[in-house]
């Protein structure tokens, strides 16, 4: 996982170029679809900025693994350096610590309260605080801001630029609508190219673009050199889901020499984790397998298997991806169409999905063959 991603000037498109070279000063939305690069540009947005001499830079984003994947894109020259990639909640942390550290005494511990009264108190600190408090400020996953953790942090800074894409929206954030009417600067990627045909099929059934947007797949310029495939594969329970889960990792890891290979559970609660766990653990590459959950976040030289909740997974990217535990989606808070469509779109070659009993009805229709029933069958 470790080096930058995109490593040479002829990998970019020029509606890349284009986002990376916009002037130094100003704000900036880009959207995109899953694949397009966003995270990449930031990234390499922020490299500009800070070779044209702007080194107080700062990358932000909402999640804690997403936060350590960006750190494996930084590349060996090391033009930012990975304490400038923070997550909103650590950079809210950091910025009462220096500024109003009687804050930090009172913290809630639920997560969304924490947000929320961070939110309350920064307003207060960084009305107090210069706009050129950072040289330049990038944010991913915007569309999880809210808009007053935007304002907040934009104020900050003459130049800043935010990437984002709606049908990605897993938590109750406004952030690109909130860009829009701060007066953001809109660009918008067309084109994706790291998700596989067959992927973007079953994406775009799962949550259909809007009315007059042009689909995933209308989208897509992925090099099918590796032919891309989504199945379904229904079993008995979880141990049985396991065992598979097992054997297709094998043929992964051979399959995709080099390539990672993502693993991913709605939720690691009611136990899904430790038989997911027991299972990888018995297999001959456990060794190669790194699990993300409580303070393990992180993307080890050597590891190529990564185990984590569709939640952390938002943002990445993996060769092969398997959906364990997929029924867990079928309703509840699990069920947003968002969050299943962010999900499978981790992938970019292969998709599988694992389930017992029923599939989320989006999904159970990606994965259908059309065909005209006659009467007696629905009888």
């Amino acid at each position: 996982m470790q080096g930058s991603w995109w490593k040479e000037e002829k990998d970019l498109k020029d509606e890349q170029k284009a986002v990376i070279n916009l002037a130094p000063k100003g704000k900036y939305l880009v959207l995109g679809p899953p694949g397009s690069g966003k995270t990449n540009l930031l990234l390499l947005r922020l490299k500009w900025l800070a070779v044209a001499g702007k080194k107080n830079v700062l990358f932000l984003t909402l999640g804690r693994s997403l936060a350590e994947f960006i750190k494996t894109g930084i590349g060996a020259k090391k033009i930012i350096d990975a304490g400038q990639v923070k997550t909103y909640r650590r950079w809210a942390y950091d910025l009462a610590a220096e500024n109003r550290p009687g804050l930090l005494k009172n913290i809630p511990k639920d997560y969304d309260e924490s947000r929320a009264y961070f939110s309350e108190h920064l307003e207060q600190i960084t009305s107090k605080l210069p706009n050129g408090y950072y040289d330049a400020i990038v944010i991913d996953e915007v569309q999880d801001l809210n808009g007053s953790e935007l304002k907040v942090i934009e104020r900050l800074s003459p130049s800043v630029m935010v990437a984002g894409d709606a049908r990605q929206s897993i938590y109750a954030g406004q952030g690109v609508s909130a860009a829009e009417q701060l007066g953001f600067d809109c660009k918008e990627l067309q084109f994706h190219y790291r998700i596989g045909k067959a992927i973007c099929s079953l994406a775009d059934i799962v949550y259909p673009p809007d009315t007059g947007n042009p689909t995933l797949l209308q989208r897509c310029q992925y090099d099918e050199k590796l032919p891309s495939t989504a199945d379904p594969v229904e079993c008995k329970d979880i141990h049985e889901q396991c065992a598979k889960l097992v054997e297709n990792v094998r043929v992964q890891l051979k399959s995709y020499p080099g390539d990672s290979v993502g693993v991913l559970i709605p939720s690691f609660k009611n136990g899904t984790l430790d038989t997911v766990r027991a299972a990888l653990e018995g297999s001959e590459f456990a060794n190669l397998v790194e699990y993300h959950g409580g303070d393990g976040r992180e993307f080890p030289e050597g590891k190529r298997v990564f185990v984590l909740t569709c939640h952390s997974a938002k943002g990445m990217e993996f060769r092969a991806v398997n959906l364990i535990a997929a029924e867990k989606m079928a309703q509840g808070p699990l069920s947003k169409r968002t969050l299943q469509f962010t999900t499978v779109t981790r992938a970019k070659t292969s998709l599988l999905v694992y389930y017992t009993g029923r599939l989320p009805a989006s999904m159970a229709t990606a994965f259908s063959e059309e065909e005209v029933p006659d009467f007696d069958s629905i009888f």
